[in-house]
């Protein structure tokens, strides 16, 4: 540990230490698809959703900002992190020594920068894990805020992190406990606070548009699922629902606004609680009636997609 000090991170074994990281062999990972949906894991769950659909992700992982660099070589890498470094190192600190305090190699291709999250006091650090993958030129970065005197354990838990994070092939579905991310899976049972959501749009259903969401621990007083107070909404199914391992609310409507019909479908998990134990799982789609050939093709389509979602197999949570 070099708490205050200032590092000379290019005379020291450091850089060394990431040229020979980056040597380390890849994982390779098992595909699968069908020709007509492709199939995508999100968090703890998969998904198929149609070919050739357009996904745009956010993660939290164990309260973990996480961050996908692709097309990333090991001397990008390698500049990255010591950029990263020699930032910190240089910056000044109120109270003494620089807004670094530690560069550690925790392992399996990874270098965790420790700095000051404040430069006034060293309540809090800000950590930024690098996991790099030299054979797939893939970087993953986490990051998040943790408590200064809690450093050991912070490290620790770093480093089965570290440890646990593997390349995802982007359509492989695991058949172990963890947590997907894009272009990695993290083997570890649940890890709070963790959440997804994914934005997706499909060229095969012009103007759709689809909100998968899944948060952990869930809300104590989840938001109701409730039909839109508009005139002309025709309620065409409300139930309750089996999906993904969980029994949600299922809320399908049609309406006429100007301009021509558009279809509103929603399923959520769990319809009632009460403790925030069980996560919230919710998925929203609204199209335009010009997105399908039909109202039997529009429902075929929720159909197929509520039916194809699939938890991991789980572990209980930390």
């Amino acid at each position: 540990m070099r708490p205050f000090a200032t590092p000379h991170f290019f005379a020291q074994p450091a850089l060394a230490i990431l040229v020979a990281l980056v040597s380390l062999p890849g994982t390779a990972a098992a595909t699968t698809a069908s020709p007509d949906t492709q199939a995508f894991c999100l968090g703890r769950y998969s998904l198929a959703l149609p070919t050739g659909a357009q996904v745009h992700t956010t993660y939290q992982y164990a309260g973990n900002s996480v961050t996908t660099q692709r097309r990333v070589d090991a001397k990008q890498f390698t500049e990255l992190v010591a950029k990263r470094v020699g930032d910190q190192s240089g910056q000044p600190h109120q109270q003494g020594g620089t807004m670094l305090f530690d560069f550690t190699d925790v392992g399996q291709a990874a270098v965790l920068v420790t700095t000051w999250a404040r430069s006034d006091d060293r309540k809090l650090h800000s950590q930024e894990l690098f996991r790099y993958f030299p054979q797939e030129n893939l970087l993953l970065i986490f990051r998040r805020e943790t408590e200064a005197k809690q450093h050991a354990d912070t490290l620790a838990g770093y480093r089965a992190l570290a440890q646990a994070t593997r390349y995802r092939a982007d359509n492989e579905i695991p058949r172990e406990t963890g947590f997907c991310i894009d272009s990695g899976f993290i083997a570890q049972p649940n890890t709070r606070p963790e959440k997804v959501l994914a934005d997706v749009s499909s060229p095969a259903h012009p103007g759709m548009t689809l909100r998968f969401a899944t948060e952990q621990p869930g809300a104590a007083k989840p938001v109701v699922l409730q039909a839109p107070a508009q005139a002309g909404w025709q309620v065409m199914r409300d139930a309750t629902r089996q999906a993904g391992g969980s029994a949600g609310r299922e809320l399908i409507g049609r309406a006429a606004p100007d301009g021509g019909a558009a279809y509103t479908f929603a399923w959520q998990a769990p319809v009632k609680r009460a403790s925030a134990v069980a996560p919230d799982v919710s998925i929203r789609l609204n199209a335009p009636n010009q997105a399908f050939a039909s109202q039997d093709a529009a429902l075929a389509t929720w159909d197929g997609l509520l039916s194809s979602l699939k938890a991991l197999p789980s572990q209980p949570a930390k």
